[in-house]
C-alpha cells in the first residue's frame, strides 16, 4: 500500500498577530496548506516536532494565508519529518497531529 505523503502533515506552524491569539495549521512536506489545527493538535506538533529556527518565507506564506493572517505575525514552527524519513513513520509521526 503506498501512502500519499501530500496528505501528511510535516510542518506544524503557529502565528499570532500582535494583540491576538495564536492559531495553529498542518502543512505538508511541500509547504502546501493542508488544515487548521485545534489546540491538542498544536501541543502534539509542539512535541513530536523538531523546532524550526527559521521556518521561511515559503512555509510563513503558505500559513499566513491559509489562517487569514498577515505575514508580519510571530510565527513558530515544528517538523515531524524528513524527506529521508520512511513513509511508515511519516504517516506515524502525522497521525499524531491529525487523526
Amino acid at each position: 500500500m503506498s501512502i500519499d505523503r501530500k496528505k501528511l502533515a510535516c510542518f506544524v506552524v503557529g502565528m499570532r498577530p500582535v494583540d491576538g491569539e495564536w492559531c495553529w495549521c498542518a502543512l505538508n512536506e511541500d509547504r502546501q496548506w493542508l488544515v487548521p489545527l485545534d489546540a491538542a493538535g498544536s501541543f502534539a506538533g509542539e512535541k513530536a516536532g523538531v523546532f524550526c529556527r527559521d521556518p521561511g518565507d515559503i512555509v510563513r506564506s503558505a500559513a499566513a494565508q491559509g489562517l487569514g493572517l498577515s505575514l508580519d505575525c510571530e510565527i513558530v514552527a515544528h517538523r515531524l519529518f524528513q524527506p529521508s524519513d520512511s513513509d511508515e513513520a511519516a504517516a506515524v509521526l502525522s497521525s499524531r497531529v491529525m487523526p
